[in-house]
């Protein structure tokens, strides 16, 4: 439903993303220490790990819009920097910052994403997740009368909306309520790319996910799948959750 572009196999040898000694430095801080990451077509991502750990600095140099301090980054095995323009119109990305149009409405905001990824007929795209997401009583109506779960659905629309192959996405359910929380579940389901992103909700992570990289200070301290998760600490409500993962 989401993308009829052509993908490469799990049994590809080339990577859809592949960072090695990836590193970033604000004000004499690394964020990020010798990230080495290979993912591979269809697998999907959780990024794991308490606020500061670096999760929003990778997403942002895989999606291009930021430039790592040391290290390099391909994307369909072409470097990342080099080729960024061209890369930008397969990738999806969801940040903090929804990047929408106040004064515009929802429809206005996706038919201009859409003219912007040159992407024909977008209403036969989009009108299926605005339903899904139940805003299409809101189309038109402008993003500045928003809620904050609605404009996070309509920024989840936009994301998808140029069928990219590696989607990006950092806390996708902010603001969202357990039934919106499990529509976008079944959305992501559907859709047939890449998915790397964040979660501070677990149980959705877990559902989402089949691949999990733990980060901690900068670095990833862990990469096992999902079935490889041995136990969830979640006994202590005003502590982060834990994984244990298995040696």
């Amino acid at each position: 439903m989401f993308s009829n572009k052509p993908s490469q196999s799990m049994s590809d040898p080339v990577p859809v993303i592949e960072a090695q000694g990836i590193g970033k430095l604000y004000n004499r801080r690394w964020a990020l220490r010798n990230v080495n990451i290979k993912v591979f077509a269809g697998e999907r991502v959780l990024l794991w790990g308490p606020n500061g750990s670096g999760k929003t600095s990778l997403l942002r140099i895989l999606a291009t819009l930021s430039r790592a301090s040391r290290g390099e980054l391909k994307l369909f095995g072409l470097e990342a920097i080099k080729y960024k323009r061209d890369l930008r119109n397969r990738i999806g990305y969801l940040g903090h910052n929804l990047t929408l149009y106040d004064d515009l409405t929802a429809r206005e905001n996706l038919n201009l994403y859409s003219k912007l990824y040159s992407v024909k007929n977008p209403e036969n795209l989009y009108m299926p997740l605005i339903y899904t997401f139940g805003l299409v009583s809101f189309l038109d109506s402008r993003v500045r009368n928003y809620s904050r779960g609605m404009q996070q659905k309509l920024a989840i629309v936009k994301a998808l909306i140029h069928q990219p192959e590696i989607l990006l996405l950092d806390e996708p359910s902010t603001g969202l309520d357990a039934e919106s929380t499990h529509k976008l579940e079944e959305v992501l389901a559907q859709y047939d790319g890449t998915i790397v992103f964040s979660s501070h909700d677990l149980e959705f992570g877990l559902s989402v996910g089949n691949r999990v990289l733990v980060l901690s200070n900068g670095s990833i301290i862990a990469d096992k799948s999902v079935q490889e998760i041995d136990s969830i600490d979640l006994q202590h409500p005003t502590q982060r959750h834990k994984l244990t993962i298995q040696p």
